[in-house]
């Protein structure tokens, strides 16, 4: 405002130009609206909380079981029947050697026959006994060729009394010729020749068989009486002297003890 203007005439100018400004301002508002409405504005929706349906407004645990079947695992084990055959055995009994069998692999070596043979009867025989010692270990080892078992023995044999003695060489002859392929025994000490003890108390360089060891089987039979020559026993029964008949009477027989002198029984 210059000087010399009225004020009051400035006053009612700013007033003016106020209430046009008003009035432009009102127009404008009112042509918003009008362009608001004419644009189809949506109107606003009003959301809802969610509420969950009744039944699931509690947590239902469900626990689902699954049985497996299972098969017990069976373990087969193959059974191998072996096949076995009866060895023959020879073990002294009462005053005579007897012969025992024992199960055995089939095809048995000679070799194992004489171990068996050196471990002496079994259990089941008692009444049996091994002329050959278990300790010191008299058999040392065997072979066979041509139909003779060599067979090696220690030099305790030598400590063995004189009847033990053919009796543990009667075990181990006849042991082995049972076996098949052997038909004769040779002995050795060390691997040097060594003399068969013979059940008569001899003794013999050179292969024996079952046949010198065969009077071991059998015990001598009782006699009434007996006479000895040169090695045999003769059994002597009663002497039976025949009747005697004479014209008009009659003798009965007569027997007569052996022995009895001539004339006896008269």
């Amino acid at each position: 405002m210059t000087c010399g203007d009225d004020p009051r005439a400035s006053g009612t100018a700013r007033r003016s130009v106020g209430n046009r400004l008003t009035v432009a301002v009102t127009v404008a508002v009112a042509v918003t609206v009008a362009v608001t409405a004419g644009c189809g504005a949506r109107p606003r929706v009003a959301f809802e909380p969610l509420v969950p349906p009744a039944d699931l407004s509690e947590v239902t645990t469900t626990t689902t079981s699954t049985t497996v079947a299972t098969t017990a695992a069976t373990t087969i084990v193959p059974t191998t029947t072996v096949p076995t055959e009866l060895v023959a055995l020879y073990f002294v009994g009462t005053a005579q050697l007897r012969r025992t069998e024992r199960s055995r692999p089939r095809g048995v070596s000679v070799s194992e026959v004489l171990d068996v043979l050196a471990a002496g009867p079994d259990t089941a025989s008692p009444s049996l006994r091994s002329a050959i010692p278990a300790t010191p270990r008299v058999l040392n080892r065997v072979s066979v060729s041509g139909g003779v078992a060599t067979v090696d023995l220690n030099p305790a044999v030598r400590d063995l009394p004189r009847s033990e003695q053919s009796f543990a060489f009667g075990q181990i002859v006849l042991t082995l010729t049972e076996r098949p392929g052997v038909g004769q025994v040779r002995f050795t000490l060390g691997g040097s020749p060594l003399a068969a003890f013979l059940p008569d108390g001899s003794q013999r360089d050179a292969p024996v068989a079952k046949e010198d060891y065969q009077i071991l089987l059998s015990i001598p039979p009782s006699t009434t009486a007996a006479s000895t020559t040169a090695g045999t026993t003769t059994s002597v029964g009663p002497t039976s002297l025949p009747a005697t008949t004479v014209p008009g009477t009659t003798v009965p027989a007569t027997t007569v003890p052996a022995g009895a002198p001539p004339g006896a029984g008269q």
